[in-house]
């Protein structure tokens, strides 16, 4: 059961993770010596802003500095990366009982999928967001 919810908090991270990916590579700016700002007010965010689907939860979809309306992409890429990461850790379980096996599996359909998501977000993104 701990490893089910570290896998779902590490999903939800790493999809966290590929919104910057995907939103910052979609305007050109930098992925890694920038704070997460609301794309708006450009107010900085803390921490506790950055929770993965909490967050967006919590605020009801705004953002907590100018109450404007939250792309609900975030929470989307979010929620599809854990599932993938679950659903990935359950496959590779299913697959094999060799437990290297198994990591190496995971990881492999983890990179997988992952670059998929960004791929297909990005592309989402680019054409009918912006």
């Amino acid at each position: 059961m701990i490893v089910l919810f570290l896998i779902i908090l590490l999903g939800a991270s790493i999809g966290s993770f590929l919104t910057v990916i995907i939103f910052r590579t979609t305007t050109q700016e930098t992925i890694v010596f920038r704070h997460s700002r609301c794309s708006h007010c450009r107010h900085a965010l803390y921490p506790l802003d950055l929770l993965p689907i909490i967050s967006y939860l919590l605020r009801r979809g705004k953002c907590a500095y100018c109450k404007v309306q939250i792309s609900w992409m975030y929470p989307l890429i979010e929620l599809t990366t854990t599932l993938f990461f679950v659903l990935a850790f359950f496959l590779s379980a299913f697959l094999s009982t060799n437990i290297i096996v198994q990591g190496v599996m995971f990881f492999c359909q983890i990179i997988l999928l992952s670059v998929l998501l960004v791929i297909f977000f990005r592309y989402v993104h680019s054409k009918y967001l912006c």
